[in-house]
């Protein structure tokens, strides 16, 4: 679905954005961290490079990047 999506709006990444947040989300909550960071940091990409500068929508993906990033950090400190 989502390969369908970035063909569609290809040329629309603020609309392909949100939907790589979902994804990212739903990673995230299956424990596939590596693809929710991959698919999280492309949607933040988009939306620094389409929106102004501390754009609500901008926040909202570095705050789940921070979440991601702590919930890795816990599971590799719980690892040792």
């Amino acid at each position: 679905a989502l390969s369908l999506a970035e063909r569609i709006y290809a040329d629309q990444p603020l609309k392909l954005a949100p939907m790589l947040s979902a994804v990212g989300q739903l990673r995230f909550l299956q424990k596939r961290y590596g693809e929710a960071s991959q698919l999280f940091e492309r949607c933040l990409a988009i939306r620094k490079s389409e929106l102004p500068a501390g754009h609500r929508k901008i926040s909202q993906v570095e705050d789940r990047l921070a979440e991601l990033e702590k919930v890795i950090n816990e599971v590799q400190s719980n690892s040792l």
